[in-house]
């Protein structure tokens, strides 16, 4: 689920996208959610994601990155973030989300934030390559 607010109204924020995603979909059409990895919010300056029900003070910081124009694949200014390319997603779905009760008896999905994704997965690179300890 993205929710992409504009980026020429100052007076609108990823946050405005993360409430609407948290307060309106998630409580009036939860079925949408079923299949859902994760959220995600914007409005073309700064990107957040979080997992169903997190809060939105809680959300991570998606990591937007400036690229120069010249980039083939990319015509604009600003790259993807690594979390929506098709593999980073299944990654995260399949390794990096597990879910819990709350006392309530709710059910809690529970997503890795990036640098913890990133940092296991070189972790794995290098037993994998025969180099199980840092040099």
């Amino acid at each position: 689920m993205i929710e992409a607010k504009t980026p020429v109204r100052a007076s609108q924020s990823w946050l405005d996208g993360a409430l609407q995603v948290h307060d309106d979909y998630e409580r009036n059409v939860p079925e949408l959610f079923v299949p859902n990895v994760i959220s995600i919010a914007t409005e073309g300056k700064e990107f957040r994601y979080g997992s169903i029900g997190l809060p939105v003070e809680l959300w991570g910081h998606g990591g937007w990155k400036r690229t120069p124009r010249r980039l083939p694949c990319n015509r604009s200014r600003w790259r993807s973030c690594r979390l929506l390319r098709p593999h980073a997603v299944l990654d995260l779905l399949a390794n990096f989300t597990a879910y819990a009760t709350d006392q309530k008896k709710r059910r809690i999905k529970i997503v890795a934030r990036l640098p913890a994704v990133r940092r296991h997965n070189k972790i794995v690179e290098r037993v994998v390559a025969g180099h199980p300890k840092r040099a």
